[in-house]
């Protein structure tokens, strides 16, 4: 049976590797980080895009004990 290899990410130019980890999102990059010393640097190494964050409040609902 032939082992299977995965993809040489840090075999790709230098200018290719920053722009595929900023394409990550923040779960990617986080999973890319925990493979090896060497890709938590890269993953790190390039700042992330600023994110907009939306949020609902809601009010919940008062439960109370007599």
């Amino acid at each position: 049976m032939s082992e299977r290899r995965g993809f040489p990410l840090f075999s790709l130019p230098h200018l290719v590797l920053k722009e595929v980890v900023r394409s990550f999102d923040v779960i990617s990059r986080l999973n890319v980080s925990l493979c090896s010393k060497k890709s938590k640097l890269i993953a790190g190494s390039y700042k992330m895009p600023d994110l907009e964050v939306a949020m609902c409040l809601y009010e919940g609902t008062k439960n109370t004990l007599n």
